[in-house]
């Protein structure tokens, strides 16, 4: 889509068009997907509510600008980030909940290739949580890489053209195996070293 096109579309969608708003989105739905799973980290089983969720926020915010966002993409993303920070913070309140009705509760979890687990499994959902959590300390990179090559288990090459989408620049199969190395490290000092998922973190560590 040339940028007259996209002008086009985006005055006619701020007049109400619906149809115009979707040609928008849909130009720009690969980079909003790839960078709300980089944000919801190991819930990345919630991307399409939260694409959902952002797409009508800024369906309605769009119809309250006076003015045209001067950089329609990054405002885009913007919503997008905040609709996945959002539901983190909702799943973690369910954590909160989980944890109160299954306290002193234990049972066994699967190891991090069968990752995520069944969010209805209260031990499920804390270690959901905890990788979770961990993974925000990681920096934007790091978090990618771990992220699609080892949860999702996609090649060097896939993860590295996926990395390049978000950020918005190359990244190379070589970095992706040093951001993936980094970021485990990384992980093994922010885990508990008592915790199952400590385990299967340095098992990653040392392949």
């Amino acid at each position: 889509m040339d940028t007259g096109e996209h002008q086009l579309l985006l005055r006619q969608a701020m007049a109400g068009d619906r149809g115009a708003f979707k040609a928008l989105i849909d130009a720009h739905r690969l980079k909003l997907m790839a960078c709300i799973k980089a944000r919801l980290g190991a819930a990345q089983s919630h991307a399409d509510d939260v694409f959902q969720e952002a797409t009508l926020a800024a369906w309605q915010s769009l119809l309250r600008c006076q003015q045209e966002p001067p950089r329609f993409e990054a405002w885009l993303l913007g919503i997008a980030r905040n609709k996945a920070i959002d539901k983190l913070r909702q799943l973690e309140r369910q954590l909160d909940l989980a944890r109160g009705r299954n306290a002193g509760g234990a049972s066994s979890a699967p190891g991090m290739s069968q990752f995520p687990a069944d969010q209805t499994s209260p031990s499920s959902v804390e270690r959901n949580a905890l990788l979770d959590q961990a993974l925000q300390q990681l920096n934007e990179r790091q978090r990618m890489a771990i992220e699609w090559h080892v949860l999702k288990k996609l090649s060097n090459a896939k993860t590295a053209e996926e990395m390049s989408l978000c950020l918005r620049t190359t990244i190379t199969e070589g970095q992706v195996k040093n951001y993936v190395r980094q970021g485990l490290k990384r992980l093994l000092e922010l885990l508990p070293r008592e915790s199952a998922l400590f385990t299967d973190v340095a098992t990653k560590a040392e392949k």
